[in-house]
């Protein structure tokens, strides 16, 4: 009689061990440990270890794109979103520095120009909906609707003889790409366009009520998409991480019924949450006037909310925090009885992580953080693709073409992103420029910044669809 071949069980991990341990559970210990063995910022080397955490973070943010713009198949399930998302945040991010001190001339703004930036908004909403809910649309004006907030932009910059034609190209351009849609579509978002009306004739309003020769609120604007984009980006670090353990239990031999439910996962990786706020807002206020001053509107009162609710918001936070831990050790234990090793090393590199807050300062915490999530990312992206890409593709992609040497692939994408990065950021620290480079009257680290608030959207915005594993395409790559 044959012998009885059991079959394989699946690994737990996503690469191995060894990678999944050192990139994604503990990759934090990369960049804290040097930092607290050199001790403090004026330290020989400290500088030096700082920018190039930094530096990844600013590099990882890029390694969607060839997979988004060099494999067709990927942009054209999406390319609504590839096109029409990114050309609006890179208007934002040109018009940031632009008009930052913009002097509004006498008489410059009126009715009409609420009226065409809340058509302009209306568009947009529209083509992002549209798109998100799987319904046609027209191509043309969705290219039309993409080149929409050029158009402010460039009849700011010639000035005011131009504005009423304009106002004119925006108004008309915005209701065309509206209305080649259907009708049910229209009626299908009416919620979600009203908002996005409201808020874009408030804003116009401010700008039609300003008094004449005064500063428009630009940096008011600027700064509040800046706390945005931060908000979005701790989201989006904590839920990278919600990612890795679900995919760790998809990985598993275990019923999907009998699994720890998402809310669990969910509650541990963002059960420290309130923790920090009420902790660090003490300790923030100081760093936030100093570095990211522009904020001081938004994140002063809320820093003052939380310091005068810490004798009652503490306890709650520790509360939280720890009963986050206990009902996911629980399921945990009720599904795999602690023997899914990858998610227990994961959780305990969480858990760490989290309480490093608590225990540095949080400079180094925060530089923790943002190093491991971009190891993470970076790691995880290489292994998709690897998968993906492992054999010739149908349809043929320049990104598999070009990964059929990675070194040399991954090579250049950190040393051409991670480098001009660095020199932008560091160049005139580290004397590789003689004084900070100007580019149309704003410093080169000042564009860094603009371009860091700006595309992190785009980043955070694609990760959201991206690496959903119900997807097929998606699903077996991992």
């Amino acid at each position: 009689m044959s012998a009885t071949v059991e079959p394989q069980r699946p690994t737990d991990w996503h690469v191995s061990p060894v990678v999944d341990v050192l990139a994604y559970h503990f990759s934090w210990l990369w960049i804290l440990v040097p930092l607290l063995i050199i001790g403090h910022e004026g330290a020989p080397g400290w500088f030096a270890v700082w920018a190039v955490g930094m530096t990844l973070g600013f590099t990882h943010r890029h390694f969607t794109m060839p997979y988004v713009y060099l494999d067709r198949q990927v942009f054209l399930q999406h390319w609504p979103r590839f096109v029409v998302v990114p050309a609006w945040l890179f208007a934002g991010f040109l018009a940031t520095p632009l008009g930052w001190s913009w002097k509004v001339p006498a008489g410059f703004f009126g009715p009409a120009d609420a009226l065409a930036f809340a058509a302009m908004v209306f568009a947009g909403v529209h083509a992002w909906w549209l798109d998100r809910h799987g319904h046609s649309f027209s191509r043309p004006a969705l290219l039309a609707g993409a080149l929409l907030p050029f158009v402010p932009l460039i009849g700011a910059l010639i000035g005011a003889p131009a504005h009423a034609a304009v106002v004119a190209l925006v108004l008309v351009g915005s209701v065309a790409a509206v209305a080649t849609q259907s009708r049910d579509a229209l009626r299908g978002h009416a919620a979600t366009v009203g908002v996005a009306l409201l808020a874009a004739i408030g804003l116009a309003s401010m700008a039609v009520t300003a008094p004449a020769h005064a500063a428009f609120p630009f940096k008011l604007v600027i700064s509040a998409v800046a706390v945005f984009s931060g908000a979005w980006n701790v989201w989006h670090v904590y839920m990278q991480k919600f990612g890795i353990l679900r995919m760790y239990a998809a990985k598993s031999q275990v019923p999907p019924e009998k699994r720890p439910p998402p809310w669990v996962d969910r509650l541990f990786v963002f059960g420290w949450v309130p923790l920090y706020f009420v902790v660090l807002s003490e300790v923030a206020k100081p760093l936030l006037a100093k570095h990211y001053a522009s904020t001081k509107p938004w994140l002063f009162p809320l820093a003052d909310v939380m310091i005068a609710g810490k004798p009652v918001l503490l306890p709650l936070g520790l509360l939280l925090a720890a009963a986050s831990m206990a009902i996911w050790v629980f399921h945990e234990y009720r599904s795999y009885g602690l023997t899914n090793r990858a998610r227990v090393s994961m959780a305990l590199g969480t858990t760490g992580l989290n309480a490093s807050f608590l225990f540095v300062p949080p400079v180094l915490a925060y530089m923790a953080y943002g190093v491991s999530h971009a190891l993470e990312y970076m790691v995880f992206v290489w292994a998709f693709q690897r998968k993906r890409y492992a054999a010739p593709l149908a349809h043929d992609p320049l990104l598999g073409r070009l990964l059929q040497h990675p070194w040399l692939a991954y090579g250049a994408l950190l040393g051409i992103v991670g480098g001009l990065g660095f020199w932008l950021d560091f160049g005139d620290d580290v004397g590789l420029a003689p004084k900070p480079f100007v580019i149309l009257g704003t410093k080169a680290g000042s564009w860094l910044f603009y371009w860091t608030i700006w595309h992190s959207m785009a980043h955070f915005y694609f990760d959201g669809f991206l690496w959903k594993m119900r997807l097929p395409q998606v699903r077996q790559s991992l």
